[in-house]
């Protein structure tokens, strides 16, 4: 192309994008019925294309699908934007990029899409574990969008190396609300996945990164994300195993949201924390309820081989007794011995909301019944 189309061609993208960058829906459709598009996708599609008309031309789809959702026609530039953070070194473009990829993964054509990328979810991984200025809050919007879609979508974030990476970006002395915020609201996503996933989101240190996190007293719309993440494991209907259930006591996710009970505390975080405890307590049963058939089948094993030996005349120490039965829902006396009882009634007499006193009351009488 011609240097000076090529300027004028440059300016009038520019100029679309500027007309559209007030995030408006009808503004962005007139622009689309422009055929704005098949320029720009000329643009990313040339070999050797000047950096200068790279930069606007994402700088303008940025603008295009800002848009909360954004158009099913942009799907398709999620390539464009991959590749380009696969192989650019231009800061200005790297960061267009990235928005690009965050905003379209915001929609199912879009996450599809992006989930056909190969090498590209390495690299955002790479820009948050390194805290890259510019890039690391749409890379964590990115695995934000990948956490809250399929199982599958989830599992291609573990794979990358992910949650380490977002459990980090909760660390540090000076993280910015909205970027804790994004990371826990994957991280909730993650802890609402399937019992491999919860294990990996342990394993991560996400609930230690949380307890400290709680500590510092933050903002309501992190306390919120961060009950989520302790919250989500815990319904009946999920695929919990036993075993990570008691991981998760472990892990500090039940004290975690006793913790968050208190007279002060927003009913939304009441709420949650409330339901979670209960389905938390009902499944301490279940795990009290395992130990001792695993207590009586390790007696049985060896009361069986101990009679076997007997008969065999190989007898040469006394029967050994069996190991004592611990009877103690560990949900329920982690609770009990936080005082958590005393404190539930004390946010009763302070709240008037029937609801969350039905709960409150409802897991008073769960707790005195277990």
């Amino acid at each position: 192309m011609d240097r000076g189309w090529e300027l004028v061609e440059q300016v009038c993208v520019w100029v679309q994008g500027i007309i559209i960058a007030g995030d408006s829906r009808s503004l962005q459709a007139a622009v689309l019925a422009s055929d704005i598009l098949t320029p720009l996708d000329r643009v990313l599609r040339q070999a050797g294309a000047r950096v200068s008309m790279v930069r606007v031309a994402l700088w303008c789809l940025v603008a295009l699908a800002k848009p909360t959702p954004p158009t099913k026609e942009l799907a398709d530039f999620v390539s464009h934007a991959s590749e380009q953070i696969r192989c650019s070194s231009d800061p200005e473009v790297l960061t267009h990029a990235a928005w690009l990829v965050a905003y379209l993964s915001n929609d199912v054509a879009g996450l599809t899409e992006l989930s056909h990328e190969r090498g590209v979810l390495e690299v955002l991984v790479t820009w948050i574990r390194e805290s890259r200025p510019s890039l690391l809050m749409p890379a964590l919007r990115t695995l934000s969008n990948l956490c809250r879609g399929d199982s599958v979508q989830t599992g291609m974030v573990l794979q990358a190396g992910g949650l380490p990476a977002i459990v980090g970006a909760l660390r540090g002395g000076d993280v910015a609300p909205s970027q804790t915020q994004e990371a826990l609201f994957a991280l909730a996503c993650v802890a609402g996945g399937t019992d491999a996933q919860i294990v990996a989101l342990i394993d991560a240190g996400a609930y230690r990164a949380i307890t400290s996190l709680l500590a510092a007293s933050p903002d309501e719309r992190v306390t919120k994300e961060a009950a989520l993440v302790c919250a989500n494991p815990w319904p009946l209907a999920h695929s919990l195993t036993l075993d990570t259930a008691q991981a998760l006591i472990d892990a500090g996710a039940v004290t975690a949201l006793a913790n968050l009970i208190t007279v002060t505390a927003l009913p939304g975080i009441i709420s949650i924390s409330v339901d979670a405890l209960t389905f938390a307590a009902r499944k301490g049963q279940q795990i009290m309820m395992l130990g001792a058939r695993r207590a009586a089948a390790a007696a049985a094993a060896e009361a069986a081989a101990y009679a076997g030996a007997e008969e065999a005349g190989r007898r040469h120490t006394p029967r050994p007794c069996p190991p004592p039965v611990s009877h103690v829902n560990p949900v329920v006396a982690a609770l009990k011995a936080m005082g958590l009882v005393g404190t539930l009634e004390s946010v009763m007499k302070e709240h008037r909301d029937d609801e969350i006193g039905q709960k409150l009351q409802g897991l008073v009488m769960l707790l005195g019944h277990l």
